[in-house]
């Protein structure tokens, strides 16, 4: 079945390409699509060789309405106590805030170094009077 003048259809070409929008012009070698959204023309040169699938829109309603139905929800009113719970840091610039993250991760640093225990390591006994190491070990 092929698209006829004025139907509504979805081209899927090989290439992964996808394009939607009214046929004015319909052959195996030849086609062409007007665009919904504006007024632009698409050509395809090799149809035949070109399009993978093509989708016809037959219900009137779906012909009136390429519209696309996507809502976005937009919260104008901006919260800046949920996102800056310190009013100091809040004032900072970047400069000022990345100094003081440095500071931080060097006194976290610092704590880890100074809290540090070595678990499984032997203990080893040494003769406090031995002074010369012996030469096989």
């Amino acid at each position: 079945m092929e698209p006829k003048q004025g139907d509504h259809v979805k081209l899927i070409f090989r290439n992964g390409f996808v394009e939607e929008g009214i046929i004015d012009f319909w052959s195996a070698q030849r086609a062409v699509l007007r665009s919904f959204s504006s007024d632009n023309v698409l050509i395809i040169q090799n149809t035949e060789q070109d399009v993978l699938a093509i989708k016809i829109y037959r219900d009137e309603r779906q012909v009136q309405s390429p519209q696309p139905s996507m809502q976005v929800a937009v919260d104008d009113e901006l919260k800046p106590d949920r996102y800056y719970r310190d009013e100091r840091l809040r004032l900072m610039n970047l400069a000022e805030l990345r100094r003081l993250q440095s500071l931080e991760e060097r006194k976290r640093a610092r704590e880890a170094v100074r809290s540090f225990t070595p678990d499984g390591l032997s203990q080893k006994a040494y003769d406090p009077e031995r002074t010369t190491i012996p030469r096989g070990v």
